[in-house]
């Protein structure tokens, strides 16, 4: 018997929203309340290495251009603590160098990045793609 995933389950999908802009996390979060998800957002990524607030969420979606660190730096130590939280990632220069960005977010299990900027279907589109296979 298989595991129902995140979509399947009877409780709204939690999403936290690590993000470098506070403008776009924001928006992000909006889009995704207005679409039915439960939305936390979280400032800094140590803070959330540091001291994880609640259960973990059914995803995470972080900006790999972080105010205060390195987004893919903190998806690797994410990893390193045993985190199975799939992961999309949006930043505009990860698609500079694709093959090599693709590869490194690869080995961290993000599977899904999106471009900046990327458009509220996209978004959702990933969303829920990342949901059902969770």
């Amino acid at each position: 018997m298989t595991r129902p995933t995140a979509l399947e389950r009877d409780v709204t999908p939690q999403i936290a929203i690590i993000g470098a802009s506070t403008v776009l996390a924001r928006m992000v979060r909006r889009y995704l309340e207005e679409a039915s998800f439960e939305v936390r957002e979280v400032e800094d990524a140590r803070d959330w290495l540091d001291a994880p607030s609640g259960p973990p969420p059914a995803l995470l979606i972080c900006d790999v251009d972080l105010v205060r660190g390195d987004g893919v730096a903190f998806l690797a130590e994410l990893r390193a603590n045993g985190s199975e939280i799939p992961v999309i990632v949006w930043s505009h220069d990860v698609f500079a160098h694709p093959e090599h960005a693709r590869r490194s977010l690869a080995r961290l299990g993000v599977r899904i990045a999106l471009p900046k900027p990327f458009g509220i279907g996209m978004l959702l589109a990933a969303v829920r793609e990342a949901l059902e296979e969770s």
